[in-house]
């Protein structure tokens, strides 16, 4: 027997976030629950989310006003997004448009737009970031078309993955200071691909 969905919402409100617009669209949608903080600061403890996290299970839905609710930093946010579609939990946004790998994409993008490299090396991550994007797009669009074999998506999605794990390291790299190893690496996924 199959398990139902459910669909969880978050919000947080502070002193400066008081849209009432957000309860009132929450409160239209068929939860199983409503996760809630409040605080004086963005930066307060946040107990609701860390449980919410506990009682997401694949399947589910997440949703929330906006994105900018979790509250967290743009690092922890992507991983957050990444943590939730690999546990093929739905995200979405009442007033953002897009899915879920949108949202990461977009972040991943800003990520690096503001990373600690310059120059030429910054422009080739953000290009193989892109690439990555567009690899995983079309190996879903090729999963889903009837003209292509399961061979052919099923080695792109290998390529996406493969990329995935070259700018993680990338990624690790930057954050310790480490660019000349970010750009060797930069350099070898450039020669393969």
């Amino acid at each position: 027997m199959e398990r139902e969905t459910r669909q969880f919402a978050y919000t947080r409100r502070t002193e400066r976030m008081k849209d009432p617009e957000e309860l009132a669209a929450l409160a239209k949608l068929p939860l199983s629950r409503l996760f809630h903080d409040t605080g004086k600061r963005s930066n307060s403890p946040r107990p609701q989310r860390n449980l919410l996290k506990l009682f997401l299970q694949p399947g589910d839905t997440l949703t929330v006003w906006k994105l900018d609710r979790l509250g967290f930093d743009a690092p922890e946010l992507l991983k957050f997004l990444q943590w939730l579609a690999q546990e093929n939990i739905r995200f979405v946004s009442l007033t953002e448009t897009g899915s879920l790998a949108d949202f990461i994409s977009e972040l991943k993008i800003s990520l690096l737009q503001s990373d600690p490299m310059t120059g030429e090396g910054k422009v080739s991550l953000r290009h193989l970031c892109e690439l990555e994007i567009r690899v995983a797009k079309l190996a879903r669009a090729l999963q889903d078309s009837k003209e292509h074999t399961a061979e052919e998506a099923n080695a792109l999605k290998a390529m996406a993955s493969d990329m995935r794990v070259h700018l993680s390291f990338i990624a690790q790299q930057i954050r310790f200071g480490e660019h000349a190893a970010a750009l060797g690496r930069i350099d070898e996924i450039a020669s393969d691909f």
